[in-house]
């Protein structure tokens, strides 16, 4: 054994006589020569967190032992989530190789090692195949789409809440508005913008041009026609026709005027 060597340079250079795959240690303060200790089996032999953190797990030399101050024990810490093997410490665990992202217990899987890294967006997911049957991880009213030109995955654009959210003039010009399905989206070329087609006037003031105005009914009463008034500069509802001659209060306007209730006749003033 060991013990048997009584110089420090033999012991260093000797294999354990007993143990071909250790070497002899020499103890400088003891001044003897002894066989070192056996690897453990796993992280779980290491009972100080000096000596666990420092050691990569026996069984699995990619990975390191990892100390748990509150059980006060050692085990093999995960590289990813599919290094953990239960499901209540998949769970609670954030990704060891991104800790942005939480460990999955997945049961629908086919795969062995049933935890993965959950993403946070459609841009995590690196599969296109995975991709397309996903929703969106921040938005589950939406799907993830696997965009060919980019090779990456993305999430579908949201719905848009009013026209000018429209981007493109093809989409806009077939499209409903939004926030008013009785009118239309337009595509305006001067802005390069998709607008809201303006809602029908109520009154004839609504109406803000000369030329609209003076073609139009008024909107509240379609006997009457729109009048525009170019000092005022707005579009106003001609007066409706007074029912009588007595009507009329001035020499001028009852003079022009036939009668209401007889247009063969003219009104005359007193």
């Amino acid at each position: 054994v060991c013990s048997d060597i009584k110089d420090s340079e033999t012991c260093s250079s000797s294999k354990c006589p007993d143990d071909a795959t250790r070497n002899c240690i020499w103890d400088s303060l003891k001044g003897e020569c002894s066989c070192e200790l056996p690897p453990p089996p796993s992280c779980s032999d290491f009972t100080s967190s000096a000596t666990c953190s420092s050691n990569k797990c026996p069984d699995d030399v990619t990975r390191m032992c990892r100390w748990d101050s509150t059980s006060h024990t050692c085990s093999c810490a995960p590289n990813v989530c599919s290094d953990i093997v239960d499901a209540e410490t998949c769970s609670s665990s954030k990704c060891p190789d991104n800790v942005k992202r939480s460990c999955r217990w997945d049961e629908t899987t086919n795969k062995t090692n049933k935890c993965d890294c959950a993403p946070n967006v459609c841009s995590d997911i690196v599969v296109a195949s995975t991709c397309r049957g996903s929703k969106c991880p921040d938005d589950t009213t939406r799907n993830c789409y696997w965009d060919g030109t980019k090779h990456m995955c993305d999430c579908t654009p949201p719905p848009p809440k009013v026209c000018s959210d429209i981007k493109d003039s093809r989409t806009c010009s077939s499209s409903k508005c939004p926030d008013d399905a009785t009118r239309s989206c337009y595509w305006d070329r001067t802005k390069r913008m998709c607008d809201c087609t303006p809602p029908p006037p109520k009154v004839c003031s609504d109406i803000k041009d000369s030329e609209t105005c003076s073609s139009s009914k008024c909107p509240d009463d379609a006997t009457r026609n729109c009048i525009w008034d170019s000092l005022k500069g707005e579009c106003s509802c001609e007066l409706p026709p007074p029912p009588s001659c007595s009507d009329f209060t001035n020499f001028g306007t009852c003079s022009s005027n036939k009668c209401p209730d007889d247009a063969t006749r003219m009104c005359r003033w007193d």
